[in-house]
């Protein structure tokens, strides 16, 4: 007596249900013919050929179902692992972009805060963004050093010097 094929509950629902309960069917005829007197296991033999020949006609059927019940399922896992993966490079590219963001944004923050590299010199040597006396105070302490640094000279306004220079006339 023909089997379903496969042991696996893969295929349609329908299509198995139909062909266990035909197979169920065959069997009790089966038993029936042993237990029975010979005008009637003429009968149960004729209805277990019919019920046989409906059998045999539906295994290509159920086959068919679970091939494409187990090729619905490779197709499923090859698009789930697809899908992981694009999830995963999604998440990566995700994870890549907000820190390039915040690098981004600590050097905007730099390039304008007062300690960038820009402006760090600046305030050192004196020179600020306060209109045209920004080059006033650098340019005021050099001329004092070396006012200070002249050798026949003292400091402005000093009158102790030991060889005051002589002076040069102009003409006006």
């Amino acid at each position: 007596m023909p089997r379903p094929p496969g042991t696996r509950n893969s295929a349609k629902p329908e299509i198995r249900k139909a062909y266990g309960l035909r197979v169920g069917a065959a069997e009790r005829l089966q038993t029936q013919m042993e237990t029975a007197d010979p005008e009637q296991k003429e009968r149960s033999r004729a209805s277990l050929e019919k019920l046989v020949g409906e059998l045999e006609k539906m295994v290509p059927e159920v086959e068919r179902e679970e091939g494409e019940a187990v090729e619905a399922k490779t197709y499923y896992d090859e698009l789930n692992g697809a899908v992981k993966t694009a999830a995963e490079r999604l998440k990566t590219a995700r994870a890549r972009l907000t820190e390039a963001k915040r690098r981004m944004d600590t050097a905007k923050s730099g390039l304008n805060g007062p300690n960038s590299r820009k402006n760090a010199p600046r305030p050192l040597a004196g020179i600020t963004q306060h209109g045209r006396q920004s080059l006033a105070r650098p340019f005021d302490a050099m001329t004092k050093r070396a006012e200070n640094s002249k050798p026949d000279q003292g400091p402005p306004g000093d009158t102790t010097t030991s060889s005051p220079r002589p002076r040069k006339k102009t003409i006006r």
